[in-house]
């Protein structure tokens, strides 16, 4: 996998630099910062987003809807990696438009292997997205209107933690 810049938003400094080592030595680019506004000026550069819904600033939810309703940003995947594991918690993350939740503690692994499996379907969509010259070109559903967020936006698919 080529080296892909992460956003890693979390308010616990132990946590961010666990993460940022492990994620670190498999070849992604971390950039881990503890709070939501400095989330939401380094999210420009990020090719997935993986964030707590309670960080300081602006909170999870409102890190992702801004995102969302970015033009730029749109289609950047989002984790939601929280200890906030109430159902409501949950739905209103899915309602903001994030991708993936899952609950912690988070092993490193699964972790990893969500954020490979969401930058591997953003990039098999890339080149259909930019290749389209007609709805011919589709092929089999490649968006299904059924599959997406209350509020509209595209769902990858959706686990949690083991």
């Amino acid at each position: 996998m080529e080296c892909r810049r992460i956003l890693l938003v979390h308010p616990h400094a132990d946590t961010r630099e666990m993460y940022t080592e492990f994620l670190s030595h498999r070849g992604l680019h971390i950039v881990a910062v503890g709070d939501g506004n400095d989330a939401l000026r380094a999210a420009a550069d990020a090719d997935l987003i993986v964030t707590d819904i309670n960080v300081p600033g602006i909170d999870g939810i409102e890190l992702i809807t801004r995102l969302r309703n970015d033009e730029r940003m749109k289609r950047t995947p989002i984790i939601v990696l929280t200890a906030w594991v109430f159902p409501n918690d949950r739905m209103r993350a899915e309602d903001a438009g994030c991708d993936v939740c899952l609950s912690m503690p988070c092993l490193p692994d699964d972790l990893l292997h969500q954020i490979r499996l969401l930058l591997k379907v953003v990039g098999e969509m890339r080149p259909t997205i930019v290749t389209l010259k007609g709805a011919e070109a589709l092929g089999p559903a490649v968006f299904n209107p059924s599959r997406t967020t209350r509020s509209g936006h595209p769902r990858r698919h959706r686990t949690t933690s083991k």
